[in-house]
C-alpha cells in the first residue's frame, strides 16, 4: 500500500521576511499536481485548484541553492507570500502556467521515443515537460488537449503514471481498461516511489464529459 505522498516539507522553503519579490519570481512559477485524497490536511491550508475528485494542483518556484548550482529544486507558494505580494489565487495561478508554457514546455512523444524504442507500435503516447519534471499539470492546460488531439482524436485515456509524465493512447484501440487498471496499480505498488506518486485511477477524456476518473 502506497504511503501518503510528503508535500508538506517541500511547502516552507519560503517566509515573507527573505522571499524574493514577484517580479523575480513570477518567471520561475510551475504547477504541481499532487494526490489531493491522501494529502488533504495539507493542501486545504495552502493555495489550491482542484482538478478533479482526487487531484489538486499547487504552486511552485524552480530555484537554485546559489548561482554556481547546476541544479534546481522547487520552493512551494503559501498564502504569507501571496499577502505579501499581494496577488490572488487566481492571478498566482495563471501565472504559473504562462510561465511552464514559455519557460518549459510541454513535449507531446509516443512513449517508444521517450524510451529510445525506434519501433514503437504501441499506440502509448507520453505527455511531459521540456526537461521532464512536473510535466503532468500539462494534461490540464486546454493547449495540450489540443496537441493530444490532433493526434489521438477527440476521445482519449490518460494513466497518471507519475507527477512527472501522463502516459496517453486513444480510446480506439483494443486495450481493456480494465487491464491498464491492473498494470497501473502494480506499478504505483513495485516501482513508483512515494515523492511521485499521482493517482491509481485511469482517466477518460472526451469533449463531452471533460475528464471523468474511472
Amino acid at each position: 500500500m502506497q504511503q501518503t505522498v510528503n508535500i508538506e516539507s517541500s511547502m516552507q522553503g519560503f517566509v515573507p521576511e527573505t522571499a524574493p519579490e514577484w517580479s523575480m519570481v513570477k518567471d520561475h512559477l510551475f504547477l504541481k499536481t499532487v494526490n489531493y485524497k491522501r494529502n488533504k490536511a495539507f493542501v486545504d491550508g495552502v493555495p489550491h485548484l482542484r482538478v478533479s475528485e482526487e487531484l489538486a494542483q499547487l504552486v511552485y518556484m524552480r530555484c537554485k541553492a546559489n548561482e554556481d548550482s547546476a541544479y534546481y529544486h522547487a520552493r512551494g507558494i503559501g498564502w504569507p507570500l501571496l499577502e505579501k505580494w499581494r496577488k490572488k489565487p487566481g492571478e498566482v495561478f495563471d501565472t504559473a502556467r504562462r510561465s511552464m508554457l514559455a519557460g518549459n514546455p510541454p513535449v507531446f512523444m509516443k512513449l517508444g521515443e521517450i524510451l529510445g524504442i525506434p519501433e514503437d507500435d504501441s499506440g502509448l503516447w507520453c505527455l511531459t515537460s521540456s526537461d521532464k519534471f512536473f510535466g503532468f499539470s500539462f494534461i490540464f492546460f486546454d493547449e495540450c488537449i489540443e496537441m493530444i488531439k490532433e493526434k489521438l482524436g477527440d476521445g482519449f485515456y490518460v494513466i497518471p503514471s507519475s507527477i512527472h509524465e501522463a502516459i496517453v493512447f486513444s480510446d480506439k484501440l483494443d486495450i481493456p481498461p480494465d487491464a491498464v487498471k491492473q498494470t497501473i496499480l502494480h506499478v504505483n505498488e513495485t516501482i513508483v516511489g512515494d515523492a511521485d506518486y499521482l493517482s491509481d485511477s485511469l482517466y477518460h477524456y472526451s469533449d463531452d464529459t471533460g475528464f471523468i476518473e474511472i
